[in-house]
């Protein structure tokens, strides 16, 4: 998996154009798996082989297959949605996404920011992290099995368990 502005799962290949997520492979032509009536901000991530979440570049997060069919969505709220939109495990059900809420008056620094992580199939959050927003975040990962969230915070790494509903 790469972050930037596209994704890579093995020889698929996604990306966002023109209110658009496209999908190619190495044995096919670029086909459009959803279209948006708004824009669609930062690249789609892979969760798993057939799954990609995208962010509507408001607070909403969208995941979608690879066939192309709309899986979930999920309301973040009144929050911005970090870069990349989410850090998957490798279990392919659980992922994190860092959230802020933007700075008064166009100040660079957030009021808020938080790491929140979620099922696949989920519209709640399985745990929700504040981290305080003048030390930000140096780092973001979930363990293999998707049960633990590490988050660099600061000068120090801190490891939460994170809760199954």
């Amino acid at each position: 998996m790469t972050y930037g502005p596209w994704a890579l799962w093995g020889a698929e290949l996604a990306w966002n154009k023109d209110h658009g997520v496209y999908l190619e492979t190495t044995e096919s032509e670029p086909k459009l798996l959803a279209h948006s009536q708004g824009m669609l901000c930062g690249a789609p991530n892979f969760i798993n082989q057939d799954t990609l979440v995208v962010t509507d570049c408001g607070s909403t997060l969208i995941i979608l297959s690879t066939n192309g069919t709309v899986l979930n969505q999920i309301q973040l709220g009144k929050v911005g949605v970090a870069l990349p939109t989410a850090i998957p495990s490798r279990n392919g059900t659980t992922f994190a996404v860092p959230t802020f809420v933007p700075g008064l008056f166009d100040s660079p620094i957030p009021r808020k920011m938080s790491v929140q992580v979620f099922e696949l199939h989920g519209t709640k959050p399985l745990l929700t992290v504040d981290i305080p927003p003048r030390l930000g975040w140096g780092g973001i990962a979930l363990s293999p099995n998707g049960e633990l969230l590490a988050l660099g915070v600061g000068q120090f790494v801190k490891v939460y368990r994170v809760p199954h509903l």
